[in-house]
């Protein structure tokens, strides 16, 4: 199973009643191009061969089935490199990416500052989307602990990118990035089965497993030829007279996915905004908004969104906005600026003064040339 979050994988299993092991690959290391693919795994857990000819019954009986294996004699090299700490030569790309996935794997999230800067180091040396992907998997990981940093989920969509742009025919590389991205480009909705999950499993009796990450916006999202009717929505704010949030006491994390597009593609923007220092959300009041102001050859899906405040008098939780938007055909080559910005209630710190602000931020998408390479559907 590849999957970024193998919790999702395990609630998956306790709803279809899966008693047998499934083995997670969040990096994708065995190389798998398309899925589904067959496996052939000896009695001490070796995989013996990827996408054996089944057609050939025969030969994959001979091959596979009647064959009794002999039991390795160490350890895989994933737990052998973390146990004696052996970190490659500098000189060796693949080596030091394969190290950090191992310290990703077999460490835990006090390495994953360790683990970028291996990889980050790693893609000097050599880029390539193995060394690109592997580098967004860690990055999304570090971005879901406690270790984040602001820029983690940006930086894991822009490696995904870059190993898409190195093999655009990768059914994996493409299905990360669709995972997060536009409705416009969705094969199909990656995560709307959690919901009947864990309806079913509790109907059976039984408590559902907890998720570390609860999938939300664009991994629900089901696939769309066009946006809906545009609804007529009015700017909150049209004439800037809400005062504007100059410490600031909420931070903006902006992520577009994809990142770069072609004239007449869609994105999917991600804003998350988050309190800074002993800074509070105040829910006696109303909801947190977003607004997108029109902009030429840009078509967006309700510019207006919502963000429901949170529970008691006062929290802190991230407020996270997904919003999407199309270019026109003729939209010029280039970096496009999209303005926006969020109302909001927000106290100074826990004795503090209670305050309605705003904040104005830009969101920078990048128009290519169109050279034939476009994010559609390859698997």
């Amino acid at each position: 199973m590849i999957e970024q979050h193998p919790d999702r994988t395990r609630l998956f299993m306790q709803w279809q009643q899966m008693d047998w092991s499934i083995m997670v690959d969040p990096f994708n290391l065995l190389n798998m191009r398309v899925v589904p693919c067959t496996l052939a795994i000896d009695e001490h857990g070796i995989i013996r061969a990827v996408q054996p000819r089944l057609d050939r019954a025969s030969e994959f009986e001979d091959l596979f089935v009647q064959q009794q294996f002999d039991a390795p004699t160490e350890p895989v090299i994933a737990r052998k490199i973390i146990t004696q700490a052996e970190k490659p030569s500098d000189a060796d790309a693949h080596a030091l990416s394969d190290y950090a996935v191992a310290l990703t794997l077999w460490g835990d999230d006090t390495l994953l500052d360790e683990a970028v800067a291996v990889s980050e180091q790693a893609l000097s040396i050599q880029a390539d989307d193995r060394t690109h992907f592997n580098l967004g998997v860690i990055y999304r990981m570090r971005y879901d602990s406690v270790y984040r940093q602001a820029d983690d989920f940006m930086q894991a969509v822009n490696h995904w990118t870059a190993a898409l742009n190195y093999d655009p025919n990768n059914y994996i590389w493409r299905r990360r990035i669709q995972q997060y991205g536009p409705r416009l480009d969705k094969p199909y909705p990656f995560y709307d089965w959690v919901l009947q999950a864990r309806a079913d499993i509790q109907a059976r009796g039984d408590e559902p497993i907890i998720l570390s990450i609860e999938p939300a916006g664009a991994e629900f999202a089901a696939p769309m030829q066009n946006f809906d009717a545009q609804l007529k929505q009015s700017n909150p704010d049209p004439d800037n007279r809400i005062y504007q949030d100059t410490e600031p006491l909420i931070l903006a994390d902006i992520v577009v996915v994809p990142p770069q597009i072609v004239a007449g593609e869609s994105v999917r923007v991600h804003i998350t905004l988050r309190t800074s220092q002993d800074a509070h959300w105040n829910n006696e009041v109303d909801d947190t908004l977003l607004w997108l102001h029109e902009a030429d050859q840009w078509q967006i899906d309700r510019p207006l969104q919502t963000v429901a405040k949170g529970d008691g008098d006062t929290s802190n939780e991230n407020r996270h906005f997904e919003v999407e938007l199309r270019s026109t055909s003729d939209m010029p080559i280039g970096q496009q600026l999209i303005n926006a910005y969020s109302l909001y209630y927000i106290c100074e710190d826990v004795n503090g003064i209670c305050l309605y602000r705003r904040q104005d931020f830009t969101i920078p998408i990048e128009i290519l040339p169109d050279t034939g390479r476009k994010l559609k559907d390859g698997g």
